[in-house]
């Protein structure tokens, strides 16, 4: 039950990226490779909830342990949750959202469904693995568009 809760709670936190992130494509649709690469980085935090939501339906003999409590993955819902409120209501620039966005990248990452639990069978991981090994370019995307923005 306890994984239920935790996975539901970081599917949470993926889809307030999402909303995030689609926030700033609007925000910054004056210039549109910047609005893509929003659009591109919310297609992906959304691919991160698909991931809980099938972490969800598998059997409960599949999920071993989890490394995260579920106050730590609640706390940073409320984060996420704040950040989106201060960001609708002061529209940052590309250059701050670019910086909170990486910021938030390197944060959140540990809250991803093959960091958070443990397996039974490896190959479950080696799933999980390669799913965020498929997006996990997207974090070095934004740093790239930081830079040329700096």
């Amino acid at each position: 039950m306890s994984e239920f809760r935790l996975f539901e709670t970081c599917r949470k936190i993926e889809m307030k990226n999402v909303e995030l992130y689609r926030f700033f494509s609007r925000l910054h649709e004056n210039n549109p490779r910047l609005s893509a690469l929003w659009e591109k980085t919310a297609q992906e935090e959304e691919n991160h909830a698909k991931q809980f939501h099938l972490a969800l339906k598998m059997k409960k003999t599949a999920v071993t342990g989890l490394n995260v409590s579920i106050e730590k993955a609640e706390a940073a819902l409320a984060k996420v949750e704040g950040i989106l409120r201060m960001a609708k209501i002061s529209k940052p620039g590309a250059r701050e959202a670019l910086e909170l966005a990486v910021e938030l990248e390197e944060f959140y990452i540990q809250f991803h469904v093959n960091v958070v639990a443990e397996f039974s069978d490896p190959s479950y991981r080696q799933l999980f693995d390669a799913m965020m090994a498929a997006d996990h370019d997207h974090v070095q995307e934004l740093k790239e568009a930081l830079k040329s923005v700096s």
